[in-house]
């Protein structure tokens, strides 16, 4: 129910409203778990009824405040409407379950061939990268939805351009940064022997994972356009890669092959969905000189193991994030300002 009234509201402009609705589920959650565990003693069944309350609580809240019975009558019902909707949503499924396969194939062939303990090894590598994955997931959130209100506007390509380009270059920072970093982070983090392991593979992941989200905002161009079908058929054939360069490779290299089967599969839908992306609007790259002789020195540096070329490493990508974001932070500072302002 949460799931479909936090659509709605996002689908009828009411930003605000599914913005305090994310609020109340948050805090009533809290709230709800609190009173079930320790005034109720109800244990495990309390987790659940709490969650399913104030799941329940919000939705009918954002319904009330909807008015949803406005939208359920015959007058509104339209054959050719579901027919669309229908059209544009049946490949979102097996997008989903693609992505669902490709997230844990990686678990259960690392498991099948090297045990449970190389499993832990991966799932410590694998949860640095969901850093980025919550930076970009805020912005896609709002991308998806901008992304539909311009589509035809004249001025689209132009505002694609930008949004693409400066989302690209926040992305690379946080990449270059999160890797330069985990040299000193990992083992603050980290602790546990047996674990050490998990620090060779974090930088793959990144890279998967900013490969990712890439093809993700194409993603958001596609649903704009109502062309879904591109996205559950590229997913599928990342699912496939992903699984099969896993499962021939593994014997060879460990876990380098589930890091690896990750970046080649995010990496061909990358490719094919920006190919694809042509047919409505194209996308102009920057420069990609800068940022391949940036990566290959952060790489470098992180595998060396040496402390002073660490350092030197961070210090480069955070003066390098800093100089290619300038133009954008300078405008979200200003922004900001003028809200104060005002």
């Amino acid at each position: 129910m949460i799931g479909l009234s936090n659509a709605l509201s996002r689908g009828l402009g009411e930003i605000k409203l599914y913005s305090l609705s994310n609020f109340i589920l948050g805090a009533s959650t809290i709230v709800l778990n609190l009173f079930f565990i320790l005034v109720l003693k109800a244990g495990t069944i309390g987790l659940l009824l709490a969650n399913t309350v104030a799941n329940t609580a919000t939705a009918l809240y954002i319904f009330k405040r909807l008015h949803i019975y406005k939208f359920i009558s015959k007058e509104n019902y339209s054959p050719k409407l579901l027919r669309e909707m229908i059209h544009y949503s049946v490949p979102l499924v097996p997008n989903t379950l693609s992505w669902a396969i490709i997230n844990l194939s990686d678990r259960l062939v690392i498991s099948a061939f090297m045990g449970s303990s190389a499993n832990g090894i991966y799932s410590i590598s694998s949860r640095f990268p969901y850093i980025l994955n919550t930076l970009y997931g805020f912005f896609y959130t709002a991308w998806k939805e901008s992304a539909a209100k311009i589509v035809k506007q004249e001025n689209k390509t132009a505002y694609y351009n930008s949004i693409y380009h400066d989302m690209k270059k926040f992305l690379f920072a946080v990449v270059i940064c999160l890797i330069a970093i985990m040299p000193f982070a990992f083992p603050i983090f980290v602790q546990g022997q047996g674990y050490e392991e998990g620090y060779l593979y974090i930088p793959i992941l990144v890279m998967s994972t900013y490969f990712s989200n890439l093809s993700s905002f194409y993603g958001g161009i596609f649903s704009a356009y109502k062309n879904t079908k591109i996205m559950g058929s590229t997913t599928i054939v990342a699912a496939i890669i992903n699984l099969v360069v896993n499962i021939a490779l593994i014997q060879w290299i460990g876990l380098y092959a589930a890091a690896l089967s990750s970046l080649i599969a995010n990496l061909v839908v990358l490719i094919y969905r920006k190919k694809a992306l042509r047919k409505y609007i194209k996308l102009k790259e920057t420069k990609k000189l800068g940022p391949c002789i940036m990566l290959i020195i952060i790489f470098i540096c992180y595998y060396t193991n040496n402390m002073v070329l660490q350092v030197i490493a961070l210090i480069l990508a955070m003066l390098y994030s800093l100089l290619i974001n300038y133009r954008f932070l300078m405008s979200l500072k200003n922004g900001i300002q003028s809200r104060l302002q005002r």
